[in-house]
């Protein structure tokens, strides 16, 4: 996408946007929230109780105090280790269960404890998070665990005591080892020194004896909050994950929408048309009320801007009249302005006076509602395929007072095989009313839903490629352009829409008045200029 094209996107055309990807990331997203809520739905709950512990930092102050034994810093990560990795969640276990617990049963529990740690400069929080199919369950496990790190906490500074006082036993039987050599060698000095060291060892190991059975023995851990049984199940997320779900969903919808339409750029303006044709378009209709005089002027500026076509004498009563011809209608991919367009243009030229045909040949528009007085007037495709006879036109008298001659061919599902003699029977149907009419506007489907319209180039004096903004791909009009001109097309046009589907008038009280003779002719028409054909305040006389 060009810089020019990035500058002409407005609010508008973004709210346009997510206003058509709208129902499509509704749908995605709300079929995915229903996947993910049925799902995630769990008919076994399961339960979640936390104890918490608080770990202290041991404190210098307490060496002062000498009935207080401190134990030495320890990194609170410990706690998880013992937790998960040593033999506590058996002692736990034994404890809730009154029995030794089964391995089966020790990896069973160790797969629902977590525990965390919240460290700080001085202190930290611990928590012993068990998971369980009932809140009882979980709570007596998690304050099973408490117990059984207290004990491993305090054990752990009570080993540490034990091992001061073994190795002071250690050193003084060293020493006695140490003074009998002395004695053995006469060595005064040495013996006089190694007892006073000895002496000292067993007073220092006597007082330690004394303090140990007499000391408050602190350890870093302390009870801080009791686990509690927690009625709410924690694995019921189901709303949770069907929310979620619903926005990733919806969000993604729109993201893959934008990158397909970066990778696949739409018309935009008609400097997009020109770029993609090659000419400027015949008229941009800019609103959606027919009523409008911009529509009407638009109508009128593409039906001044049909080239003439020379038309030879075909009967009694013609000679050489020139008009637009067959006129063929159609579109590089559906839309729903494309059948405004052509009735709006029969109506224009009938208006000015020419004899016109609108030939409804799309079985996606709208004629049936448009026109309902064509319900009992029509011919399948599949009959005009066969050779059926030709229907006449039937005349309707529109409630705006203008008289247009319409035929109308509904919708068939044609195989293959029957696309050529449709062709060609609708071709030769067009030769018939080219002698009868000065104009015929042949509305067609779009070129990607049907492309049978592609052999009547022979008859075809005119092109009108009806271009919806923001909707149709670059990519697809600049096909459809080369496939209309390499199939032999002349005056191949477009027209852009900047609304998906204009709003036409109420023309339900619309009534078929009788047909004309067939083998009426129109009358010679004056000279005129050829830039004033179409425009015209009356319909001439007859």
């Amino acid at each position: 996408m060009t810089e020019q094209q990035t500058i002409r996107i407005s609010f508008r055309d973004a709210l346009i946007f997510v206003l058509r990807g709208l129902p499509a990331a509704l749908i995605l997203a709300t079929a995915a929230a229903a996947v993910v809520y049925v799902l995630s739905r769990n008919p076994e709950p399961i339960y979640r109780s936390t104890a918490i512990l608080l770990a202290t930092r041991p404190s210098s102050g307490f060496a002062s105090v000498p009935s207080i034994i401190a134990p030495s810093q320890v990194d609170p990560a410990i706690y998880r280790s013992a937790i998960v990795q040593g033999n506590l969640i058996s002692q736990a276990l034994n404890r809730m269960l009154g029995r030794a617990p089964s391995a089966q049963e020790v990896e069973t529990w160790r797969e629902r404890i977590r525990v965390r740690v919240d460290e700080n400069l001085v202190s930290g929080l611990v928590h012993i998070e068990v998971e369980a199919e009932s809140p009882e369950s979980a709570a007596t496990m998690a304050n099973a665990l408490v117990d059984a790190l207290l004990t491993w906490d305090r054990t752990r500074v009570g080993r540490n005591i034990q091992a001061t006082l073994s190795s002071l036993d250690r050193s003084i039987v060293l020493l006695g080892a140490q003074i009998r050599a002395a004695e053995e060698a006469d060595d005064q000095t040495t013996l006089i020194t190694l007892e006073a060291a000895r002496d000292q060892l067993i007073e220092e190991l006597r007082s330690a004896e004394a303090l140990n059975l007499s000391a408050v023995v602190l350890g870093l851990l302390e009870p801080f909050r009791d686990a509690a049984p927690d009625p709410e199940p924690v694995n019921d997320r189901a709303a949770f994950l069907t929310a979620a779900s619903f926005a990733v969903v919806f969000i993604l919808t729109y993201v893959a929408l934008v990158v397909l339409r970066l990778t696949d750029p739409r018309v935009r303006a008609a400097d997009d048309v020109i770029r993609t044709t090659g000419a400027e378009p015949l008229a941009v209709i800019p609103g959606r009320n027919a009523f409008a005089p911009e529509f009407q002027l638009a109508i009128s500026r593409v039906a001044l801007s049909l080239r003439s076509v020379p038309r030879g004498p075909v009967g009694q009563g013609l000679e050489n009249p020139t008009g637009p011809g067959l006129v063929l209608v159609t579109s590089p991919t559906a839309v729903g302005a494309k059948h405004a367009l052509s009735t709006s243009l029969a109506e224009a030229y009938a208006r000015g006076g020419w004899r016109t045909l609108l030939v409804l040949a799309d079985p996606t528009s709208l004629s049936d509602r448009v026109l309902p007085s064509l319900r009992n007037a029509s011919m399948s495709m599949m009959d005009l395929a066969q050779g059926s006879p030709i229907l006449r036109p039937t005349v309707v008298k529109l409630n705006t007072g203008v008289t247009l001659e319409v035929v109308q061919i509904t919708h068939d599902t044609l195989p293959t095989s029957s696309l050529g003699p449709l062709a060609q029977r609708l071709a030769s149907s067009l030769l018939e009313w080219k002698h009868d009419f000065e104009v015929i506007i042949l509305d067609t489907p779009a070129l990607s839903q049907a492309n049978f319209s592609l052999a009547l180039s022979e008859v075809t004096d005119n092109v009108i490629l009806a271009v919806l903004r923001n909707q149709t791909p670059h990519l697809v009009l600049q096909n459809t352009h080369q496939d209309l001109v390499r199939a032999g097309f002349r005056g191949v046009g477009t027209v852009l829409f900047l609304e998906k589907r204009p709003i036409r008038r109420d023309e339900s009280a619309s009534s078929p008045i009788p047909s004309r003779d067939a083998s009426r002719r129109p009358e010679p028409r004056e000279a005129r200029e050829p830039g004033a054909r179409v425009v015209s305040a009356q319909p001439r006389k007859r």
